[in-house]
């Protein structure tokens, strides 16, 4: 089936799977679909396609995609829910850079892949999937997202993304965020929650700083000249958990300030002093001394550069 929107400005509204030949707003109206193959093919650019949150479950034998898009720039995906297919959605082919890309509140937890992309800038918000795959990716932006699986999110060659406030977790044994050849990303407020391994950098990942994570007590490697990977401030992380080989090196990290109770801009002894990490926990509490000083806190700090296989 194929569809055209012409010159209308109004969204067409779609009963069905289609190919989307022309820029425009499609909205789908259904109660469910059950393709045999591809659902919805996008074959120009700047369609958006809204879902209505219609369930569409693959009917068909193995392989086929909920959505395929190739070759397109500013192409979005809004309220759509796919199951049982090999690939929910699969963006960009990894040869040329596609641009203006996004998926939102969307759920594809229930395919073999949820969420594939290439080469693309993309950003995906508020969605939840399966098995997210981003390769060649740069310059995305990954924001309150619920990723599960072994792999939940895996980065291959991808560098310079953001991913804030995202869920990644697994209830199997298996890594739950792997990092290969992906470098300079920059993960705030995430969860990561695994059975055995949570994250694994690999093949040069360097220069990755995850802020105030929380992490579940389990192994993190780092291998492969994976270095300066920086853990700052983590609201939860166990540094003996921390598997780094000798050609790698990871970090933790706190920055913290004083805190005086009663400011007078004299000396003051005796009074109470918090050292602060910017999410306001307290990892130090001391008193001045006669002179206004408190003694030197040492903030809890880990950093390895050599081999460490905790057990």
């Amino acid at each position: 089936m194929l569809i055209g929107l012409g010159n209308a400005v109004a969204p067409t509204v779609i009963h069905d799977c289609a190919t989307l030949s022309t820029s425009g707003v499609y909205v789908l109206e259904a109660e469910h679909l059950s393709p045999a193959g591809d659902c919805f093919r996008i074959a120009a650019k700047g369609v958006t396609l809204n879902c209505n949150n219609v369930p569409i479950a693959h009917a068909g034998a193995d392989g086929d995609n909920g959505i395929s898009n190739p070759y397109y720039d500013n192409f979005r995906a809004i309220n759509c829910v796919f199951k049982s297919f090999a690939k929910g959605i699969r963006i960009g082919n990894g040869t040329r850079t596609l641009l203006y890309n996004s998926i939102e509140s969307s759920d594809f937890t229930d395919n073999e892949i949820g969420i594939e992309v290439k080469r693309t800038a993309i950003t995906i918000t508020d969605t939840d999937s399966n098995k997210v795959i981003l390769e060649l990716v740069n310059l995305a932006t990954l924001e309150r997202n619920k990723f599960y699986g072994r792999p939940a999110l895996t980065l291959l060659n991808s560098d310079k993304n953001v991913l804030r406030t995202n869920l990644f977790r697994s209830i199997l044994p298996g890594i739950v965020v792997n990092l290969t050849g992906s470098s300079e990303n920059r993960f705030e407020n995430d969860s990561f929650v695994a059975v055995d391994k949570v994250i694994h950098f690999n093949l040069g990942s360097s220069e990755n700083v995850f802020y105030n994570s929380t992490i579940s007590d389990q192994i993190i490697e780092v291998k492969g000249a994976s270095t300066e990977n920086v853990f700052n401030n983590p609201i939860t992380l166990n540094p003996a958990k921390l598997s780094v080989d000798a050609t790698s090196g990871a970090r933790v990290e706190y920055s913290v300030r004083a805190k005086v109770t009663t400011l007078i801009p004299t000396a003051i002894a005796g009074a109470t002093t918090e050292f602060l990490s910017p999410i306001g926990t307290r990892l130090a509490l001391l008193i001045t001394d006669a002179n206004g000083y408190t003694s030197f806190a040492k903030i809890p700090t880990y950093e390895k550069k050599a081999m460490h296989r905790p057990l």
